[in-house]
């Protein structure tokens, strides 16, 4: 009997799944495939489109979880086990910076992404670059597996605890009737009804910020203590598309009274060209263009012309009389030498 099995460890990036097709539907993007021995033979096959995911193989021992050893439990599927993982282990070094950072450390928060966390920190209430140990003092680490079950309904009128959103907002997204949406071949209907369920992540009226490793936050409200100093907006999430650029504005009129048109280089108003002044470096720049060249700066300017052609004109010759020329310009030099 084996000590350890082998296991195909699959990290599944943002659109990476599983597809059992027969080898004449098998998907271009089809990676990785596992063929049954029937007559037709059916394929499962790893598809994925943006190339995020990867795979390996690795060894444990039978009665290990599934997960790699830096994971820590499931909180969907899982849920009593992450719950006392996090706050059993509250005087880790980790826990002394934002929460919004910790939650992307999978050994604590196992499954949890980038909008995942924000829309877990948007519906606790809870400012995103706040000290992580200070959100999570207080939490019974004991709690009844029955709670996670309860219906939405009286989710909706109790009060969030954090590490219960943390169950709660991931089985949302796995109970969407027309699924996740961010699969880049998925219908935009999909695609719609996952934005409807969207509450922070990109929306109007958010704020944004990048944290400590670079990813985007979104958020409502203040940021918290431990948030970038140095760091700024990325971006303002648009209330509606962009208008058409064909759509021009009458003279006087503003794109906040015509929502349907949107003023750009090409369709300012007259008042706006009227009144719209250079800067002083530009008109320096405007004013040495239109200065005239004196004529040994003209002299000097043919000369190096006249030379980079000649270079030119050379270096397209052949090689051979490019030998000669060479050739004939040594004479030359040699007579001119000669007393």
């Amino acid at each position: 009997r084996r000590a350890t099995v082998a296991r195909l460890l699959v990290r599944f990036g943002m659109s990476g799944r599983f597809q059992f097709t027969t080898r004449g539907h098998l998907h271009k993007h089809a990676h990785l495939m596992f063929t049954t021995n029937e007559d037709p033979p059916h394929i499962l096959s790893f598809v994925d489109v943006r190339r995020f995911g990867t795979w390996r193989e690795v060894e444990a021992a039978p009665a290990e979880p599934p997960w790699s050893p830096d994971r820590g439990p499931d909180p969907v599927f899982e849920y009593a086990a992450f719950r006392r993982n996090v706050l059993e282990r509250l005087e880790d070094s980790a826990f002394k910076k934002p929460i919004c950072e910790v939650m992307l450390n999978q050994a604590y928060f196992n499954g949890i992404g980038n909008y995942l966390r924000c829309e877990i920190l948007h519906r606790a209430s809870i400012a995103p670059f706040a000290v992580a140990k200070e959100v999570l003092q207080g939490l019974d680490a004991d709690v009844d597996t029955k709670d996670t079950k309860a219906t939405k309904k009286q989710r909706a009128t109790a009060t969030p605890d954090f590490l219960q959103l943390c169950h709660d907002v991931p089985q949302e997204v796995l109970d969407l009737k027309d699924g996740v949406g961010y699969d880049p071949e998925c219908s935009e209907e999909k695609y719609r009804s996952f934005m409807n369920w969207i509450q922070c992540y990109t929306k109007p009226g958010m704020s944004n910020m990048r944290d400590h490793n670079g990813r985007t936050m979104w958020f409502k409200g203040p940021a918290g203590k431990l948030a970038p100093k140095t760091q700024k907006s990325v971006g303002k999430a648009r209330l509606t598309k962009p208008p058409p650029r064909d759509v021009k504005l009458e003279e006087g009129e503003t794109a906040a009274a015509n929502p349907k048109a949107r003023q750009t280089r090409k369709t300012r108003t007259p008042a706006k060209a009227a009144g719209k002044k250079s800067s002083p470096a530009k008109a320096t720049r405007k004013a040495t263009a239109a200065k005239p060249k004196s004529p040994a700066a003209k002299k000097g300017r043919t000369a190096r012309g006249a030379v980079a052609d000649e270079k030119r004109v050379a270096a397209s010759r052949p090689a051979s009389k490019r030998a000669k020329s060479t050739a004939t310009k040594v004479k030359t030099v040699q007579k001119q030498q000669t007393p």
